[in-house]
């Protein structure tokens, strides 16, 4: 595969999971019942992050992985200068939860490649990072219509 089409298909796979994740955030502040409208954006952060990091591991079958890992790399970095002292494990939980699932999916792939459990960290730290920007979402958007009834009446 050529670089161009490593880069092209990367493109396109960053692209679609940051369309998926914005109509998930406005189903999470447009639904009406409440679990429906955490539980999906808990369930897609917890299974994109875990597919991030099987592409991320298996670099042989997904060439383009290492474009995504490029490009992503400074946002990595970010994250890991405000948590020097934590440990590994840690330092990959803390980033995905608040980095979201790219960025922990490549945290852990970077971080701890040898260790076993690094797929449930993944998923918890990416259901975790759904979790809070559903939560967010929800209270913003309620805050926000709150005050503009307020305004109005």
């Amino acid at each position: 595969m050529t670089k161009v089409t490593s880069a092209l298909i990367a493109t396109i796979v960053i692209a679609a999971f940051f369309v998926i994740s914005n109509a998930i955030l406005v189903n999470t502040v447009a639904h009406p019942d409440f679990a429906v409208a955490i539980g999906i954006p808990i369930i897609f952060g917890a299974l994109s992050a875990a597919g991030f990091l099987y592409v991320f591991c298996h670099e042989k079958l997904f060439p383009f992985a290492t474009v995504i890992e490029k490009r992503q790399e400074k946002a990595e970095k970010r994250w890991f200068r405000y948590m020097p002292h934590t440990g590994k494990v840690a330092s990959v939980f803390l980033v995905g939860a608040a980095g979201g699932p790219l960025v922990g999916a490549l945290a852990a792939n970077f971080l701890i490649p040898k260790f076993r459990q690094k797929y449930y960290v993944v998923l918890v730290s990416g259901a975790l990072s759904g979790l809070l920007i559903a939560l967010a979402a929800r209270g913003l958007a309620t805050a926000i219509f709150a005050y503009i009834m307020h305004f109005f009446s």
